[in-house]
């Protein structure tokens, strides 16, 4: 069975997501980033499933990239200054 990725309006802020899931492509990549493997993050995803969301940020990574900048920079904006 091939995964697919689909984006649906209202569903994770229409970010690309495994289908049928609420896991958002950046979110596998995240995994991958931090845990060298998204499998060890996420277990609960198939191989095929987290290969389908890799293979869709390869095809698209300015996309994912800039999803994930987006977030990185909400995230410091709600950061209490340290001073």
């Amino acid at each position: 069975m091939t995964t697919k990725i689909t984006r649906t309006a209202g569903r994770m802020g229409g970010a690309p997501t495994i289908d049928g899931l609420r896991v958002r492509v950046s979110d596998v990549v995240r995994a991958s980033r931090l845990h060298g493997d998204a499998r060890t993050a996420m277990p609960f995803l198939t191989t095929d499933q987290i290969e389908a969301a890799l293979g869709y940020y390869s095809a698209h990574r300015a996309e994912i990239e800039a999803e994930i900048a987006e977030e990185d920079q909400a995230a410091e904006e709600c950061r209490p200054d340290s001073t």
